[in-house]
């Protein structure tokens, strides 16, 4: 099975870049100091989150189906509940509007 078809790989990946990006705020000193940190640090995390939004766009439909407990649509409204709250207008010019 090629990584791009596994499910478990894709999960991996995701856990991987969660990791690296508590790692790297950690070196940086903190969540708040990240917006005044080296560029390395914010450069660091995006391209992390990047790599989270392909794994989870890739597992889409294949959650369910493999963990039909797992309520995605609810845990999805939730990270962007938490996303829209953490966010702030200088973090937001910081790193980049959408």
């Amino acid at each position: 099975m090629s990584p791009s078809s596994n499910p478990g790989l894709r999960v991996r990946d995701i856990l991987d870049a969660v990791d690296a990006i508590e790692r790297y705020a950690t070196d940086a000193g903190g969540v708040d100091a990240l917006i005044g940190a080296p560029s390395v640090y914010r450069d660091g995390i995006e391209r992390r989150l990047l790599i989270i939004s392909e794994a989870a766009t890739k597992l889409t439909g294949q959650v369910e189906a493999l963990e039909p407990a797992i309520d995605c649509r609810a845990r999805s409204a939730a990270w962007g509940t938490f996303f829209a709250m953490t966010t702030t207008a200088s973090a937001t010019k910081s790193f980049g509007a959408c």
